[in-house]
């Protein structure tokens, strides 16, 4: 008698195509939830630097103010020129460092203050010729107590971008 092999079902390999097929069904599905809180955007920007150029001129305090020898006032210009692309905020800045002589100083018709003025200024982009009034007032009252005295007075104009 012959011995007859039944093939039967290969019962590992049906659970590993069930679970096969289940796996796809599942990434299928799942890969729908996650699109909806996905998106596409796109953005561009574009800068450009602005040309900045100040000059300035004019008759700054020299000797001459150092060595002043009578009471009252002395008065120096000077103009500032904005070639700049843009607007230009400046600060004037008088300082009297030694303070032998008390000095007032005022910076465009501002109040005159002890020893030291600061004084901020603004001016449009290209413009010309703003001109800054500088002040240096002593009184009378003790003006021989600093015969032959010398100040060192120190002005500083420093320029910044507005916009």
């Amino acid at each position: 008698m012959k011995r007859q092999y039944r093939k039967g079902l290969n019962i590992p390999m049906i659970l590993a195509c069930v679970l096969f097929c289940l796996t796809l069904f599942s990434i299928h599905f799942m890969g729908g939830l996650y699109a909806k809180y996905t998106a596409h955007t796109s953005a561009s920007d574009e800068a450009r630097v602005a040309k900045f150029d100040i000059s300035e001129s004019g008759a700054y305090f020299s000797e001459e103010l150092l060595i002043e020898g009578t009471p009252g006032s002395v008065e120096r210009e000077i103009v500032v020129n904005n070639n700049s692309e843009v607007a230009v905020a400046y600060i004037v800045t008088i300082k009297n460092t030694t303070k032998n002589i008390p000095y007032k100083f005022s910076v465009n018709g501002s109040t005159a203050t002890l020893n030291e003025c600061s004084v901020t200024c603004y001016l449009e982009p290209n413009s010309e010729n703003n001109i800054i009034k500088i002040a240096a007032i002593w009184d009378e009252k003790d003006a021989l107590n600093y015969m032959g005295m010398v100040d060192l007075v120190k002005l500083t104009i420093s320029a910044q971008q507005v916009d």
